[in-house]
């Protein structure tokens, strides 16, 4: 489903879900919620327990979930998870909003104040730029 949502999206995704199967499967702390509709799969959320959050790992999708918004129950049910395991809180994990704005807007209805983390110094309105000053970024940090 990942895969069909990077195609579908168009873009590059950010982890190979081939490496990290077995990782995902074998390890106790991922919690994987699955939300059906009539029998057909709408999404897939995959959650992390650390030892004081729940991180929003990896979500995929396709078009049913935007019908559903199955998506919204899938991120309500990780954070009930935390504070069910009375987890410090829940990590939305990394938003790109120049990338990936639908993900963007998802999360920040969430909650309007965000905490943001990283060179978000470099983020700007031209593409070329940002892409330029993100591959220097690793030089300075």
């Amino acid at each position: 489903m990942y895969t069909m949502l990077k195609e579908r999206k168009s873009f590059s995704g950010a982890v190979d879900t081939s490496k990290i199967e077995d990782l995902v499967i074998n390890d106790m702390n991922f919690l994987i919620v699955v939300a059906e509709d009539g029998g057909s799969t709408a999404a897939v959320r995959i959650g992390y327990q650390s030892s004081k959050y729940m991180i929003d790992f990896l979500a995929a999708s396709n078009e049913l979930a935007k019908k559903n918004y199955s998506n919204y129950l899938l991120l309500w049910t990780l954070i009930k998870k935390a504070e069910e395991l009375k987890l410090d809180g829940f990590e939305c994990g990394g938003i790109d909003p120049l990338e990936n704005i639908g993900v963007y807007n998802f999360k920040r209805g969430l909650n309007p104040c965000l905490n943001l983390n990283g060179p978000l110094w470099c983020y700007n309105k031209s593409r070329t730029i940002t892409k330029f000053l993100l591959g220097i970024s690793s030089l300075i940090y």
